[in-house]
């Protein structure tokens, strides 16, 4: 989240580095953040016992602090005692300012390129050292491929991933790097994918995790010409003789995926001139 702060431009969160942020403690905050991030990785509800023992704390170390969190509805318990998370968090989460601008201005142009190309599309954003869907337009066709929203994509073997690779801005692109692991050599295998993603400012190529499919990828940028957001259309082809539908060939989805982001980023009060 801090990260549309940053890429906006229009409001910096400053945070401190690691060494300094480390000497300083708060323990019943931790208490709450272990239990919500516990919670949000489970399918089901979990009863006291249970979150006390995968957080490896003692009921009565966690009691009060379930106690707030119910109280303040971020935690819901069933007439069984098993507790989940409630919608609270998602909700702030879909009212955060940058993230709910951009989805507002982006969806009305994102419904008008799928009724065009008769494809869906979708946006991806980073979201701290992740990738996340978050928006999509579903094909007004018969049949599509759809991503489904909240997913969260593969940074190395995604088109979004490479464009923001190659046109974040320097931090957020070392956030990504850092997000796994990397193998040095991948760094120069990828090197001249991004140098070329870096001239072109845009990715077409066939999807690197389902056959059959082109990904058109385009980037959102801010003023300064770095991505934070990323606009695709998973291209399929078709028989339209089969479909009774309009087939829409590669080229014009090519040209409309650029207009459609060169347009969000006007929404967004950025000039798109960056793109062509």
């Amino acid at each position: 989240m801090c990260l549309f702060l940053y890429q906006f431009g229009s409001l910096v969160l400053a945070t401190k580095p690691q060494s300094e942020k480390s000497s300083y403690t708060a323990p019943a905050l931790e208490k709450g953040l272990d239990i919500l991030e516990l919670l949000a990785q489970q399918s089901g509800p979990l009863s006291k016992n249970q979150i006390a023992e995968k957080l490896e704390r003692s009921i009565n170390e966690i009691f009060r602090m379930l106690s707030i969190l119910e109280a303040r509805g971020y935690l819901r318990i069933d007439d069984a005692g098993g507790i989940q998370l409630s919608m609270r968090l998602w909700q702030m989460a879909h009212r955060y300012p940058p993230q709910d601008r951009l989805r507002a201005m982006a969806l009305p142009v994102m419904q008008q390129l799928s009724q065009e190309l008769v494809q869906s599309c979708h946006l991806v954003v980073p979201e701290e050292e992740n990738l996340v869907v978050a928006a999509r337009q579903e094909s007004p066709g018969k049949m599509g491929f759809t991503v489904r929203l909240g997913t969260q994509v593969d940074v190395f073997e995604s088109t979004s991933g490479w464009l923001l690779l190659a046109l974040a801005g320097d931090s957020m692109q070392q956030r990504l790097w850092n997000s796994q692991a990397v193998n040095p050599k991948l760094r120069q295998q990828l090197a001249p994918q991004l140098e070329s993603i870096r001239r072109d400012r845009r990715l077409v190529r066939e999807s690197m995790q389902i056959k059959g499919i082109l990904n058109i990828s385009f980037p959102i940028c801010n003023e300064q010409g770095e991505a934070f957001a990323v606009l695709t259309v998973p291209y399929l082809g078709a028989y339209s003789d089969n479909l009774n539908e309009p087939s829409v060939s590669q080229e014009r989805a090519i040209t409309a995926c650029m207009k459609a982001a060169q347009a969000i980023q006007r929404q967004l009060g950025f000039q798109p001139d960056k793109l062509a």
